[in-house]
């Protein structure tokens, strides 16, 4: 099974905004400004301090459904890159946070699959 990256729904569909269809109050905006930042760096690889823009937009605004994303997005993109850089008990450890915060997230399950079989690590 092959390792599978995104970068999360808002960078690959730019089109969708972080709270479609809603109005926001300046806390929902403050949300935003935290969201992009998380994207800003994710793209950059700088993926705990993405984890923390996104943990930040959700707090102050938890029904943005792209910051949840992003957040998802950054726990599988950086057990990828652990994994790259030979860490494979941190990305597993990455992945199974994932897990935790959505089980549902077919990506975290495909990717533990994947390193755990590549490394005969036991389930």
């Amino acid at each position: 099974a092959a390792l599978r990256q995104t970068l999360g729904e808002a960078a690959a569909g730019a089109d969708r905004a972080p709270t479609q269809g809603r109005r926001l109050d300046d806390v929902g905006l403050t949300a935003i400004v935290y969201y992009n930042r998380g994207l800003d760096h994710l793209e950059a690889g700088r993926f705990a301090d993405s984890l923390a823009a996104n943990r930040t937009a959700l707090h102050l605004d938890p029904r943005n459904s792209a910051a949840r994303a992003n957040l998802l997005a950054t726990l599988n993109n950086w057990s990828l890159d652990r994994y790259r850089r030979g860490d494979v008990a941190e990305a597993v450890r990455l992945l199974e946070q994932g897990l935790a915060i959505d089980p549902n997230y077919a990506l975290f399950r495909e990717n533990l699959a994947a390193v755990r079989g590549q490394t005969k690590i036991a389930p």
